[in-house]
């Protein structure tokens, strides 16, 4: 199963040179010729989310309504082939079924989409998409926790997939408090002398705007291995489909 995720940037954005309707569709595109099994975006307005479904025919997309406006900034697409069992989502906050709450000092509401899907084997899967607090360390941090605990309260059997913009690197404590919790970072699985693919943040290509760390990811739980991962930076026609790199993980089921 390949999974993939997508900061696709926000369509409510002033980006000069770099507006949603400039760069739609390619970053349709870009996704498409991926061919993702099960894709999470973050930051998508509900146009955005509507105009990669069009480019998706085969997918269908799931996700709780973050915000007043009904956008569903942290939507999942699933393709066709696989059963969609269960969903849900909660709020990172202390108050998680509580819709739009906010937790722990963190500049916006933030939630998390959770999808059971069961392959064509019958084998089901845990799959999760968030997006972190940019400002907090604080929300990023009981966010962590929150995910860590969640997670464990599913079947140690059950393959489980976390993906989503974390806005925090490797080795920063909402990354430790999900390794400790049985996460493995997908990046490192799959390449394993060369863990670490680098910043996923470039701003559109702006040096001074480009994170220096990679924030974007694909982790893994349970019976799961990786087969492949890959930063996506293809720039069709001179244009970025976002101002992160995209990235998918192939990941299968063991035992």
């Amino acid at each position: 199963m390949r999974v993939m995720t997508a900061n696709v940037r926000n369509a409510d954005r002033v980006d000069d040179g770099h507006s949603w309707e400039s760069r739609k569709d390619v970053c349709a595109r870009v996704i498409a010729a991926c061919r993702p099994d099960v894709l999470g975006v973050q930051e998508a307005t509900i146009d955005q989310v509507e105009w990669i479904a069009a480019a998706l025919p085969e997918h269908a997309w799931h996700g709780l309504r973050q915000d007043p406006h009904g956008h569903p900034r942290n939507a999942v697409f699933v393709h066709r082939s696989l059963v969609v069992v269960d969903r849900g989502g909660f709020w990172l906050s202390s108050t998680p079924h509580v819709p739009g709450s906010t937790g722990w000092g963190a500049k916006y509401s933030r939630h998390v989409n959770w999808l059971v899907l069961a392959d064509d084997s019958g084998r089901e899967w845990r799959v999760s998409n968030t997006h972190l607090d940019h400002v907090s360390e604080a929300a990023r941090a009981g966010a962590a926790r929150l995910l860590a605990e969640d997670a464990a309260a599913w079947p140690d059997a059950t393959p489980q997939v976390l993906m989503g913009d974390f806005n925090t690197g490797a080795g920063s404590a909402p990354v430790s408090t999900l390794e400790r919790a049985g996460w493995r970072d997908a990046s490192a699985a799959a390449n394993p002398d060369q863990p670490d693919p680098g910043p996923t943040r470039h701003g559109f290509g702006q040096e001074a705007a480009a994170h220096p760390q990679r924030i974007d990811w694909i982790m893994v739980r349970g019976p799961v291995e990786v087969r492949a991962l890959d930063l996506v930076r293809d720039r069709p026609d001179g244009v970025w489909p976002s101002d992160h790199y995209f990235m998918w993980a192939d990941v299968e089921a063991v035992g």
